[in-house]
């Protein structure tokens, strides 16, 4: 699996979290929670996603409610 980018202290992984998380072992992991709340074409609800956080984690969330 390759990083969307990567250094000496971080690398950062795009796609969809059933498929990156399960293989990932994290300090933190930097997510976009909760799916399926805003009016954009891409936003889909995934259920189930918290159980595949790697742990200990950080959550760092916002939410366009609304969004055009």
């Amino acid at each position: 699996m390759k990083p969307y980018y990567a250094d000496d202290l971080v690398a950062l992984y795009h796609g969809d979290c059933r498929e990156l998380m399960p293989k990932l072992a994290a300090d933190v992991v930097v997510t976009d929670p909760p799916y399926g709340e805003t009016s954009f074409g891409w936003d889909e609800r995934v259920d189930d996603w918290i159980g595949l956080v790697p742990a200990p984690s950080l959550w760092v969330f916002g939410s366009a409610h609304g969004g055009r």
